[in-house]
């Protein structure tokens, strides 16, 4: 959809779209105006912060807090990745702790009338610390609002497969 890049001097970072994936899109747009208005403070949550606009004053991305660390895909699933990732020290507590920040902040994203649409081990970052990060939050649904128009196919549950995701309303089962 966009490339991402640090902000000098801080620790946010900007997603600017390309052209037909969002950049000067009326309903991305709108979309992320309702994000960046709506009070979603979580650690580890990189939700949009504020709106970003070209030369021309046009719609361009969106700036959000950085995320560390790598994805769950390559840190830990799998317990030789975990081990060289963690040294040695990454034990099936450190899984379960690892899984319940993750669920802490779903159940947090639902209590706001959102939904991780795009449930992906790619967009679940965990750093060398074990703390876990949740990136690619502008595709969330927004209440009844706006869709999640994108999935991961091994993330999806079956009476989704084939969807076309741009047309339904997900719910929290």
């Amino acid at each position: 959809e966009g490339d991402v890049y640090q902000i000098s001097g801080s620790n946010q970072l900007m997603k600017l779209y390309k052209s037909g994936h969002g950049y000067n899109d009326h309903t991305t747009y709108q979309k992320l105006l309702e994000m960046t208005n709506h009070e979603l403070n979580h650690r580890g949550i990189c939700f949009p912060i504020d709106i970003v606009y070209d030369r021309d004053n046009k719609f361009a991305g969106y700036t959000m807090d950085a995320a560390k660390g790598k994805s769950l895909k390559l840190t830990v699933m799998g317990e030789e990745k975990a081990t060289r990732t963690f040294k040695g020290n990454f034990n099936k507590v450190d899984q379960i702790d690892i899984c319940m920040q993750l669920l802490d902040m779903i159940d947090y994203i639902h209590g706001h009338d959102m939904l991780v649409g795009d449930i992906s081990s790619n967009n679940i970052l965990v750093d060398i610390d074990k703390n876990v990060y949740l990136i690619d939050t502008d595709s969330f649904q927004i209440g009844r609002k706006f869709r999640c128009k994108v999935g991961t196919p091994e993330y999806v549950p079956p009476e989704l497969i084939g969807k076309d995701f741009s047309k339904i309303f997900r719910t929290e089962d």
